[in-house]
């Protein structure tokens, strides 16, 4: 929350997305996974590439 980011979801699945409107950048998707592996209580997790909730189908930033 201190970065601005939010936590939608359960125990097995889930998203961090900005607080506001916008898209969550590769800077803050590797902070949240730094993050997450240095928690002592989880048992394992796996970050995604980023990806867009309404159009989760389309690649982000495709290769040109």
């Amino acid at each position: 929350e201190a970065n601005g980011l939010g936590y939608v979801g359960g125990d097995d699945f889930g998203l961090v997305c900005l607080q506001k409107r916008g898209s969550v950048n590769e800077e803050q998707r590797a902070a949240v996974e730094a993050w997450l592996k240095g928690r002592s209580e989880l048992t394992g997790m796996t970050v995604s590439p980023l990806l867009d909730v309404w159009y989760p189908e389309k690649p982000i930033n495709p290769a040109k």
